[in-house]
């Protein structure tokens, strides 16, 4: 495990693959959720000790200080660190896997990161009519602020924490403990879960089993660390840029839908199509390839309980 950012360690946990006990159980996803509740209102805490600028409430509208793009960066920074720092110690304490994260660049390649982006985009175009159908006015998206500090905040400090989380500990640790597809589905349910907004719950789900299949693929975080900051800063643009043109009035691309933007009832519906197939045609090979990962990691488990490796039999003396 040399390319992990730590050493695994001998755990019990991880001479069987398939074990049913240990970190994560059902009772871990709570305190995993309390912990990213708890360090939302430490973050909190952290920014105003820290002097920044908080959003004020004047006739029913949020009025933001030109430095909230600073304010997110620290607030984003001070609950991530600690999430995943006490993620981190209660693993520890709950006997879990040690490996944190794998950094390899053996296992990918330039084609496979470029296939995750054209599925992500395709999702993007997919699902979009699917979450016109609920109206989300009632709880309005968290500003990211503006300028550079907004910027490192989406693109470098929320993939890295994020994968870390969700990819890294989250994954891992269910890998460990049950496998390939049970580590793949339930940490992009919890990256899901843990952006609380309805509207980005869906879309986290969707991009976290794509990020987890690259993880799990190459055996490395770099793809999905990389994919991830792409989506962050595509959607940064989005929610800065004003579409030229009358028709628009100068809203933000973000509060345009496809068809807005195409303008072509049938050129549109190409478009959807198109996305639509390539969604369909990723999904399958996704779940085949996933397929064939737990059938080589049972392989490889069941000949490892034929032939233990020395440092085990030693250990057992």
């Amino acid at each position: 495990m040399s390319e992990s950012l730590k050493k695994t360690g001998a755990s019990p946990a991880l001479s069987d693959p398939f074990a049913r006990k240990g970190f994560p159980a059902w009772g871990d996803w709570l305190v995993l959720m309390l912990i990213l509740l708890f360090s939302a209102l430490a973050g909190a805490a952290v920014a105003r000790w820290c002097g920044c600028a908080m959003p004020e409430t004047a006739e029913g509208r949020t009025l933001y200080p030109e430095t909230w793009g600073r304010t997110v960066f620290v607030m984003y920074c001070a609950q991530m660190g600690l999430a995943l720092l006490l993620t981190l110690l209660y693993r520890r304490l709950r006997r879990g896997p040690h490996v944190v994260a794998r950094f390899s660049v053996r296992g990918w390649n330039p084609l496979l990161l470029l296939w995750g982006v054209v599925a992500m985009l395709a999702c993007g175009v997919v699902l979009e009519p699917l979450m016109q159908l609920v109206d989300f006015d009632f709880l309005p998206m968290p500003d990211p602020g503006r300028g550079g500090w907004a910027l490192m905040t989406s693109v470098v400090a929320a993939p890295l924490f994020e994968e870390l989380l969700c990819r890294g500990v989250v994954l891992e640790s269910l890998r460990v403990r049950s496998g390939v597809l049970t580590a793949w589905i339930g940490s992009s349910l919890f990256f899901g879960v843990m952006h609380l907004h309805p509207a980005q719950s869906l879309n986290a789900f969707v991009l976290g089993l794509l990020f987890g299949f690259l993880c799990l693929q190459t055996r490395s975080l770099w793809p999905s660390l990389l994919l991830h900051a792409f989506n962050n800063a595509l959607a940064l643009l989005m929610i800065w840029a004003e579409f030229p043109g009358a028709n628009f009035d100068g809203r933000p691309m973000a509060e345009l839908t496809l068809r807005e933007l195409i303008g072509n009832g049938r050129l549109y519906a190409a478009v959807y199509a198109a996305a639509l197939l390539v969604v369909a045609v990723s999904g399958v090979e996704m779940v085949r390839r996933m397929r064939r990962l737990r059938a080589q990691e049972r392989k490889n488990a069941a000949e490892a309980a034929i032939n233990p490796a020395p440092d085990t039999l030693n250990s057992g003396k």
